[in-house]
């Protein structure tokens, strides 16, 4: 499958991405499809001075999530290390959780909870939804073409994409490049 981006701005801003320990977790092999690379479960993107975060991983606090939800997950995963989660990788980088100004969960999943009072979410009411390459929605997030999120229903309702430029983040689902 091939296709095109939009072509470049003069002012086009330069991603940097950044990837973090997410965590160790004893999975039952019937769980995975693919293998996934190590530290691929979040990633600090810089663009332009401002810092974003895909996914945030799991919380050390885990088992402080309301039990309805604590108990499947301990069912599941258990034992699981989370010796580091992204408030302490963002310390060895010299950030802060409040430097980051926009984090975007890949969907909305118990790995990828803050605590209560923490959330915001992206206006989409009124958005100019566009198709960009085999994907009939997406959303260019600055207007300047250098930033995508692309909805990529699958894995749950709500799953999304990032696109910086040609580099394409997305989290459970088997890893494969589109286009070129």
């Amino acid at each position: 499958m091939s296709y095109t981006l939009p072509a470049p701005c003069p002012d086009q801003a330069y991603f940097s991405v950044t990837f973090f320990e997410g965590r160790q977790v004893k999975v039952p092999l019937r769980y995975l499809l693919d293998p996934v690379p190590d530290g691929a479960d979040k990633q600090l993107i810089s663009v332009t001075k401002r810092n974003i975060l895909f996914d945030l991983g799991v919380r050390k606090d885990y088992d402080n999530y309301p039990p309805a939800l604590a108990q499947p997950v301990k069912d599941v995963f258990l034992p699981m290390d989370v010796s580091e989660d992204i408030v302490d990788s963002l310390a060895k980088g010299g950030l802060k959780l409040s430097d980051i100004s926009t984090i975007f969960p890949s969907h909305i999943h118990w790995a990828s909870l803050l605590p209560p009072g923490h959330t915001a979410f992206l206006k989409t009411s009124g958005a100019d939804w566009k198709p960009i390459g085999p994907f009939l929605r997406a959303l260019d997030y600055y207007g300047d073409g250098s930033l995508y999120v692309i909805d990529a229903p699958g894995h749950v309702q709500g799953h999304i994409n990032l696109q910086c430029t040609r580099l394409r983040w997305g989290m459970d689902v088997p890893w494969r490049r589109f286009g070129p």
